[in-house]
């Protein structure tokens, strides 16, 4: 390789050294200064500061210094406050000060929690928007201290309903009237026609078919409906029977064993094509398995209550046989 390309690539990755700032000693500055004193002739103390390359005011910045602390103040320092040493087991203590606190406060909030328990109790016997208004009421109440998904846990109220209840009501929407709607004249000349003798007994649908065929048109077989139902004219008036609302059947379970429920699950069997049916009957209060009985197919079982298995943490009761 040719010397010349090999000392250029050389001094291309050479790294230059970083520029620094010319600093002086405590003994720099110390000497500087004595030899500043001695000088007493004119132009001594001038002929000294070009040689150091210095400014006057340097000389009386470094004799304030000096002045104030001795020789000691004239080390250089660095800018900022100065640290802070710590002392031995101070970051522990801190910690452990820390750690303490919170501590503390999850024991207030626990105890602020247990009380909001206890004072809830029995929400009310009254209808279940009372009740859900009264939990909701002192729900607002504690989240301000305690927390939202704390309180909603604790009173067993459900956070999407407590933030839907924080949501302000708005009233029934305004009904916009349509542009092309029949005004009050047109809906009584509706009603006039439909109250002549000879529509007495047709539908809106037979009365809007005879009035085109005579070339008159009121309005739509819709708003034919729509008018009579605003004026409570639509009811059934076939000769057929009227078959009442009867309510539908309703049972409560206020404690253990007073409601049982029974379902059936089919399972795989063995082989293709063959299954197994589980029996479970299950407390409706308590929500836990009664009893459970598998059978080879879906039909009333006949079996001896003996048949009949209980889990472990059931009841000691067995369903009829």
């Amino acid at each position: 390789m040719n010397p010349v390309v090999k000392e250029a690539r050389v001094g291309e990755t050479e790294v230059m050294e970083k520029a620094k700032r010319r600093r002086f000693t405590a003994e720099d500055k110390r000497r500087i200064l004595e030899e500043a004193d001695r000088g007493t002739k004119p132009g001594e103390v001038g002929a000294l500061l070009r040689r150091e390359g210095l400014y006057s005011s340097l000389l009386s910045v470094w004799r304030r210094q000096r002045e104030a602390g001795g020789l000691a103040a004239l080390a250089p320092s660095k800018r900022g406050p100065p640290a802070k040493v710590p002392e031995p087991g101070a970051r522990r203590i801190a910690e452990l000060e820390k750690e303490l606190a919170r501590s503390q406060a999850r024991l207030k909030r626990a105890e602020a929690l247990l009380e909001l328990q206890k004072s809830i109790g029995n929400p009310g016997s009254g209808t279940a928007q009372a009740r859900r208004g009264a939990l909701m009421a002192a729900a607002r109440e504690a989240v301000g201290a305690l927390g939202i998904a704390p309180v909603c846990q604790v009173m067993g109220l459900p956070r999407a309903t407590f933030y839907r209840g924080l949501q302000p009501k708005q009233g029934p929407a305004r009904g916009r009237r349509q542009p092309r709607a029949l005004s009050p004249e047109q809906r009584a000349e509706v009603l006039t026609v439909l109250h002549e003798p000879r529509f007495a007994d047709a539908a809106p649908a037979e009365v809007y078919a005879q009035l085109l065929d005579e070339g008159r048109y009121l309005c739509s077989e819709r708003p034919l409906y729509r008018v009579l139902a605003e004026n409570h004219e639509v009811r059934e008036r076939r000769n057929q029977l009227r078959h009442p609302n009867h309510p539908v059947p309703q049972v409560h379970a206020t404690k253990p064993n007073e409601l049982w429920n029974w379902d059936i699950t089919k399972l795989h069997g063995p082989a293709k094509w063959t299954y197994f049916y589980l029996y479970v009957v299950l407390d409706v209060f308590s929500r836990s398995v009664v009893g459970w009985l598998v059978a080879h197919r879906a039909s009333r079982p006949r079996s001896p209550r003996s048949s009949w298995r209980k889990p472990a943490s059931a009841r000691p009761s067995h369903p009829a046989s």
